[in-house]
């Protein structure tokens, strides 16, 4: 099969010189999972030439000089995995790369993979390794034992016979071949190379980011993780010989809730269990035959809203829920780390495993987040992001003129005439929550009874009242809504963002209700998720290249940390490309407030989780006290 050359590329990347394309074969440093690692091999192919570079790193802590022209065009599958080998290898990060595992999750973004390409755990996400991809293009596929049997080899590192050598080398090269083939096949399907460029831009602070990890109290987290099971005991013990006991030992279970939930009277109020797809794509699931009543945390939550003497029990839910799926990795050097999955989400953000990152748990898990001696961090986030960029792309002025003029949260509930005139965030109580999921909750269309159902204590006439109310307020970007919508789910069956990610209409949506509905949801909910994850890829671009340490992204927030007497000014920078980015991806500034700073020996303490975590660590203690541990880690 002919390699890629020169003609199979685009004529707007005639300007570069040279074009690599490249695969590297590593293995992680011992006792920092998932973070710095070891580099074993570099295979690179210059398509204009035809000719190859091959490099063997045979000290696993040697100096070696890169071999590649910096300025190049990189061709990469997951460049991140390549720049990860960069770093450690003390070699300046290409600023130019075109990554086809980015442009595989564009093309497919929104639409549901055939039975082959379905992962066994997740069925609606595609498998998107380079052999997977290789096999979604046509193209011949490479023995998946052979591959894994060679990957196996590599991970048990150093040293490697001559021999092996030879054949991690060829393997590698066959990843190139793998890949080269795969650009050639998706190349033309890219509307905008300099689009896919800028996209691939945010592989070089993931690499970073995967590298460095977020700081944790690791001396803790090993005496909390020893505790486990004593702990949900404990938290259990709270419902011992109270009718809210649902719980047999630690094990949640349905029958003692059903009967909790007709003793309250609360059979028609109690949220019911989700719908979910199937794993076939073009069917759905309808609600579990044999419960009525959810038995997610959320609903323990919603609930305790309704009928306060529900609260405790809500609590004990969900921090069974966050101890149970809690399996962070920690390395020897106190970091904890996590893969980001970058573009993994139909909006283009990251997807980390919720176990492993820390910010996806609960608020009061953040405690566990601990700057060392000598080291600070902050935490950065945009003000209400969502609001501006649907203000912005509908140029509503109502909704422009909330967002500029104060709390948008707030102001929403004083135009609607739900708060008096001259309401501030700090005196409009407990509505300001209302109105924040109901606000953002309706921009994506959701329904009164959904709205009712969020939050049981209001009525259902309440949440119709608002929808109404909402559609009158703000009715340029219903009407610029409605029409994108439609335009989308009629015509186009694809819509992207400023730096052309894409969203598609899957053929399946289009034939059924329920799954139509969805698709309409998503469509509405598409360009303020995608747009507020292409700013902060943008943000942490543009940060990243200013060398501030990234510990972690998050929806609309960044983790950063610096050296103590260095925090102040890397918050201030880190601030200015947030508000940077937001200008470049939506031709205004976005809100973002300054920042409190977080020094060694103080821990991050999150004001909704806050009693939690110390409720937690006074039975941590407590629990200590009768039977002390010694530390895992010496």
């Amino acid at each position: 099969m002919e390699m890629l050359n020169a003609v199979h590329l685009p004529e707007i990347l005639a300007d570069f010189g040279k074009v690599y394309v490249i695969d590297s074969e590593y293995y992680p440093q011992p006792g920092l999972p998932e973070g710095p690692v070891v580099p074993v091999a570099l295979q690179a192919y210059e398509v204009r030439s035809g000719t190859w570079v091959s490099a063997f790193f045979e000290e696993p802590n040697g100096s070696y000089t890169n071999p590649l022209d910096p300025d190049a065009l990189y061709i990469t599958f997951n460049a991140a995995a390549e720049w990860t080998c960069y770093l450690s290898l003390g070699w300046m990060l290409p600023r130019n790369c075109i990554d086809f595992y980015i442009e595989f999750k564009n093309e497919v973004s929104g639409l549901r993979p055939p039975p082959q390409f379905r992962q066994s755990q997740f069925p609606a996400k595609w498998k998107s390794s380079l052999l997977d991809v290789t096999q979604w293009c046509g193209l011949p596929v490479r023995s998946i034992a052979e591959k894994k049997a060679m990957r196996d080899r590599i991970l048990l590192g150093h040293p490697f016979s001559k021999e092996e050598r030879e054949l991690i080398l060829k393997y590698c090269r066959e990843d190139v071949v793998d890949t080269a083939l795969v650009a050639k096949t998706l190349m033309p399907r890219i509307s905008s190379p300099p689009q896919a460029i800028f996209r691939a831009h945010f592989m070089r602070p993931v690499a970073k980011i995967h590298r460095t990890g977020i700081p944790t109290d690791f001396v803790l987290y090993d005496q909390f993780l020893a505790r486990r099971d004593e702990l949900k005991a404990d938290i259990v013990s709270q419902l011992t010989g109270t009718p809210a006991n649902i719980y047999d030992g630690v094990t949640l279970k349905y029958h003692k809730l059903e009967a909790l939930v007709h003793s309250l009277g609360l059979e028609h109020d109690w949220p019911r269990p989700k719908r979910k797809r199937s794993k076939k794509p073009s069917e759905c699931t309808h609600v579990h035959k044999k419960r009525a009543f959810s038995i997610e945390a959320d609903a323990f939550e919603a609930m305790a809203a309704l009928r306060p003497e529900l609260a405790t029990i809500a609590s004990v839910v969900r921090q069974m829920k966050d101890l149970k799926i809690f399996n962070l990795a920690v390395g020897t050097d106190g970091r904890s780390r996590y893969s980001l999955y970058p573009f993994d989400a139909i909006t283009g953000r990251c997807t980390p495993s919720a176990a492993r990152f820390i910010l996806a748990l609960s608020a009061w898990t953040r405690g566990f987040i601990a700057p060392p001696p000598g080291w600070a961090i902050s935490y950065l986030d945009y003000g209400a992001a969502e609001i501006l960029i649907a203000a912005v792309l509908s140029g509503d002025s109502n909704l422009l003129a909330d967002y500029f003029d104060g709390d948008p949260y707030t102001n929403c509930a004083v135009r609607m005439g739900l708060a008096p005139e001259g309401s501030t965030k700090a005196t409009i109580g407990p509505l300001r929550d209302v109105m924040k999921v109901w606000l953002l909750s309706t921009l994506y269309g959701a329904s009164p009874k959904s709205l009712h159902d969020a939050l049981p204590s209001s009525t259902l006439r309440q949440a119709e009242d608002f929808v109404r109310q909402k559609h009158s307020s703000y009715a340029r970007y219903w009407r610029w809504s409605d029409l994108r919508t439609e335009i989308f789910l009629y015509e186009t069956g694809v819509e992207c963002t400023t730096f052309g990610w894409q969203h598609h209409l899957d053929s399946a949506d289009r034939y059924d209700d329920y799954l139509f509905w969805g698709a309409r949801n998503r469509s509405r909910n598409f360009p303020m998720q995608a747009i507020c994850a292409e700013i902060l890829r943008w943000a942490c671009v543009l940060a990243s290249d200013d060398d501030i340490t990234i510990h972690a992204p998050l929806h609309d927030a960044v983790l950063i940390g610096a050296p103590d007497a260095e925090i102040e000014d890397a918050a201030v920078r880190m601030r200015e490309h947030m508000i940077a980015a937001s200008r470049l991806v939506l031709g205004v500034e976005m809100k973002v407030p300054m920042p409190a700073i977080i020094r060694y020996p103080e821990r991050m303490r999150d004001p909704r989780g806050a009693q939690t975590w110390d409720e937690t660590m006074d039975r941590l203690t407590n629990l200590e006290k009768k039977a002390p541990m010694k530390d895992g880690r010496g």
